[in-house]
C-alpha cells in the first residue's frame, strides 16, 4: 500500500511547502527522492544559502531532513 509524502524544502531563512506530495510504497523510497531532489536543486539554485529537504508522511510526520550538498 502506498502513502503519500511530502518535501518541504527549506533554503536559508525560506520555506517552502509541498502541498501535493508524492506517493512511494516506502519511507525509504521518499527519503531517495529527497535525496535526488535535494542534489538536483542544489545544481540548479547554485547558491550559497543552505538547502534542506524535510520528508513528511501524510500523518504530518517528519520523517527525514535530508541536506544539499554540492
Amino acid at each position: 500500500m502506498s502513502r503519500l509524502y511530502y518535501f518541504n524544502v527549506v533554503e536559508g531563512s525560506r520555506a517552502f511547502v509541498d502541498d501535493e506530495g508524492e506517493k512511494f510504497a516506502t519511507a525509504d523510497e521518499a527519503i531517495a527522492r529527497a535525496t535526488a531532489l535535494a542534489h538536483e536543486l542544489m545544481r540548479e539554485l547554485d547558491t550559497a544559502a543552505r538547502i534542506v529537504v524535510e520528508v513528511v508522511d501524510e500523518d504530518g510526520t517528519r520523517i527525514a531532513v535530508v541536506p544539499g550538498v554540492q
